[in-house]
């Protein structure tokens, strides 16, 4: 965590006890994972504004790319893009899987996928994973350029498309999978 932070290579909102936040926002709906590609406004700023004033429970931004990743209730997701959409901050946003059902994650069974990361993204790749998903068994291989990850199989799916939107793991080759 240190070497995260030291670095400064992503921002990543504190980490949570992992189901009890869930079970928080749960009670609230479903849980909406969206990414802001902004202009005119660091990301940190993005982040420190809407962790201010809407109390935004999960974050992440990647140094040297004008994005924040926002994931929280549908509500809080939207309320999100109105306040930087004020701001004139959003140049466009994606949203890179269907909401993900926090009530269901406890009846899904657990796997493990390995995603093999693009470039150096591998610090990246493991917060994006903690802050986003709260996925707790990360394992890092810096010689293979690798994540192994072990969560329920609704967040394997919904963190590689996020990954894959924001372009941190690589693209399987024919014959490949990750």
């Amino acid at each position: 965590m240190f070497t995260l932070a030291a670095g400064g290579l992503v921002i990543g909102s504190s980490l949570v006890t992992g189901l009890a936040q869930a079970d928080t926002a749960a009670a609230n709906g479903p849980s909406v994972t969206r990414i802001f590609y902004l202009q005119g406004m660091e990301p940190r700023i993005a982040m420190r504004m809407l962790r201010s004033q809407l109390d935004v429970r999960n974050m992440a931004a990647i140094s040297g790319h004008s994005l924040v990743v926002v994931s929280d209730t549908a509500d809080r997701v939207d309320q999100s893009e109105m306040l930087l959409r004020q701001r004139n901050a959003v140049v466009r946003t994606s949203d890179p899987h269907k909401p993900l059902d926090l009530n269901s994650l406890g009846k899904s069974p657990f796997a493990t996928r390995v995603f093999r990361v693009a470039g150096d993204n591998l610090n990246n790749v493991v917060t994006v994973l903690r802050s986003i998903y709260h996925v707790r068994e990360v394992n890092e291989s810096a010689e293979n350029h690798s994540v192994s990850v072990t969560a329920a199989k609704p967040v394997l799916d919904s963190s590689e498309s996020l990954l894959r939107e924001l372009s941190l793991i690589a693209k399987p080759t024919a014959g490949s999978g990750s």
